[in-house]
């Protein structure tokens, strides 16, 4: 997997999801508390959410940390119209829970997002959690006893402020070589950088517009930078072919959500430089799951590259072709792949994000004279500071 593919870009996006949460003035960083007082009665549950919203309010309330990881499957729900601040849970059996408020800005019911999937209406979380990349179940969490009592004060607020998040650090991507005789793994430093607004996030070498959108589906333009593949220099048989040139891609990008975690992601990308020419697509699927502190999804995907490409990283031309080194030529090739993604939330403002991927190389490609290898593993490995 390319360690830039869409479930390493929704990682990367990640690192700054709802970085707003921290750009509060003082009066807001008075809005949360938890108190717990002895009562007669069995559980009770009350929530106060910020004055002077303007708009209704929903509370969601969750008792499951892989129900928790999109925000929509609340174990309860209930509705504040603008001039009301509280509500109360009185039937809610003792258990551990998390609760979310979204503002409902233009009342449809639903949390709306950006094209990345960022909340882009105020959302707020129990338990003082002040969250800067994807929300953590156990970091909202708190325990409700039988014959106990709990009040939460929340105040939602924009996840991306009024002006965008950014996010800063080092990042790595290492790329085992196919090729006949390079013994070393291609090693690429890429800035771990991230500036995300409601309709642009640029993303380390990688660019994405949004275009249209809704709850459950979503499609943005997109703009890549793709590595060379090899240079001449890597191995002995790969000497004369010259070094292979980078390029700018272009397309489309999307994902569709299909509920309990699961995402279609798909892109198709053309030359943009005309340096390859050629085109290239991708579809992909993966779930994720929340553990302890971490958000990991395994997925797998099948990768289609024209015959420009292909010959491009793989070919042999006729006018390169020379003993132990044939002419060879591809036609389009599929490539599957599987792989995991993690995120780690390893403090208030650092975030941990790694990526591995096992590529499955055709027999078009395994067949090539300048391949020995019929596997690629690849890894992606980002520390980011979110502002």
């Amino acid at each position: 997997m390319h360690p830039f593919s869409p479930r390493c870009l929704a990682g990367l996006f990640g690192l700054a999801l709802l970085a707003g949460c921290t750009s509060l003035d003082q009066s807001a960083r008075d809005r949360t508390w938890l108190r717990r007082e002895p009562v007669l009665a069995s559980t009770d549950l009350t929530v106060h959410v910020g004055a002077n919203r303007g708009a209704p309010a929903r509370v969601l309330v969750f008792d499951s940390a892989d129900d928790f990881t999109d925000l929509r499957r609340a174990v309860v729900t209930r509705d504040l119209t603008d001039d009301h601040d509280r509500c109360s849970f009185d039937d809610i059996a003792p258990g551990r829970y998390a609760v979310c408020v979204f503002v409902d800005e233009n009342e449809n019911g639903v949390l709306d997002r950006s094209f990345l999937g960022i909340p882009i209406e105020p959302v707020g979380f129990s338990n003082g959690y002040e969250p800067k990349g994807p929300p953590n179940f156990e970091l909202a969490a708190f325990d409700l006893a039988m014959r106990e009592a709990v009040d939460l004060g929340i105040a939602p607020v924009l996840p991306l402020g009024k002006h965008g998040r950014i996010g800063l650090g080092p990042g790595v991507s290492v790329r085992s070589s196919p090729y006949r005789g390079a013994d070393d793994a291609r090693v690429n430093a890429i800035p771990a950088v991230t500036f995300l607004t409601e309709r642009v996030a640029f993303l380390g070498p990688n660019v994405r517009i949004g275009v249209v959108g809704n709850d459950k589906a979503r499609l943005a333009a997109s703009l890549r930078y793709r590595f060379p593949a090899y240079e001449e220099e890597d191995s002995a048989f790969l000497a004369g072919l010259g070094d292979r040139d980078s390029t700018l891609m272009g397309g489309v990008a999307g994902v569709l959500e299909f509920g309990s975690n699961v995402d279609l992601g798909f892109t198709y990308e053309v030359d943009l430089l005309d340096e390859l020419g050629g085109q290239a697509a991708r579809l992909s699927v993966d779930k994720t799951y929340q553990w302890g502190r971490a958000r990991i999804s395994p997925g797998a995907a099948l990768t289609w590259q024209s015959a420009e490409l292909a010959n491009h990283d793989f070919g042999v031309p006729l006018a390169a072709a020379g003993p132990g080194r044939p002419a060879y030529s591809l036609s389009d090739t599929l490539t599957p792949s599987v792989g995991v993604g993690t995120f780690l939330e390893l403090s208030t403002e650092w975030r941990l994000l790694i990526d591995l991927s096992l590529e499955f190389l055709p027999s078009e490609v395994s067949d090539s004279p300048l391949v020995d290898e019929d596997t690629v593993l690849s890894g992606f490995f980002a520390l980011s500071y979110v502002f």
